[in-house]
């Protein structure tokens, strides 16, 4: 039996902060309820902080200390995700029941954070250069680079419209319908500021 969409988004969230090297236990549940997935959240919310404050210090905060109760934690992510210009201003408000989202949206916003440090480490060199592959190499690379730009842009896509349709939930509830449109102006906002095509090139 395949698992549920809601399961599906947990784990996909949980290999992420794996990948970024945070220490996720197991058996953790994706909620500000559990006090071991605050705790994560926390850590990650540490390190966007130290990066927001220039104080650039690449990896992951493994401290596993009693975290902020659950209302300090969702207010803090409801700050720096407008902070960082990653919902607009009028939309924290609004996104407060679905803490997830922000979740997902701030840790994008990390491993952004993260590629552009090591960018800076490495003083802006090409990734690859270009030159030193023979035409047969370089056409493999540009294959598989298409490819990926590709599966990029279809997560960047569901991740667009998943915060579309999170938006749009609220519309339903009592407080929603009297702002529903200022709702459907955040997400034909949205629409305007995100990019679908993601910003990367061979060159």
């Amino acid at each position: 039996m395949s698992a549920a969409p809601d399961e599906e988004r947990e784990d996909v969230l949980l290999e992420r902060f794996e990948d970024c090297g945070f220490d996720v236990p197991d058996e953790v549940s994706c909620t500000l309820q559990d006090m071991r997935f605050r705790v994560l959240v926390r850590n990650m919310l540490e390190e966007l902080r130290r990066y927001q404050a220039g104080k650039l210090v690449a990896g992951a905060c493994k401290s596993f200390e009693t975290s902020s109760d659950e209302a300090v934690l969702l207010q803090s992510l409801l700050e720096l995700a407008a902070e960082l210009g990653l919902v607009p201003p009028s939309a924290p408000g609004l996104l407060k029941g679905d803490a997830l989202l922000l979740v997902e949206l701030l840790l994008g916003e990390l491993q952004a954070r993260r590629m552009l440090y090591h960018r800076q480490q490495e003083g802006e060199k090409p990734v690859v250069q270009l030159g030193s592959f023979s035409p047969t190499q370089r056409t493999h690379l540009e294959q598989i680079f298409n490819a990926l730009k590709a599966e990029y842009k279809l997560r960047r896509k569901m991740l667009i419209h998943r915060s579309e349709v999170s938006l749009r939930s609220f519309a339903w509830s009592p407080r929603g319908k009297e702002s529903k449109d200022e709702i459907n102006n955040l997400i034909t906002q949205g629409h305007a500021e995100l990019a679908l095509d993601p910003q990367v090139s061979l060159q």
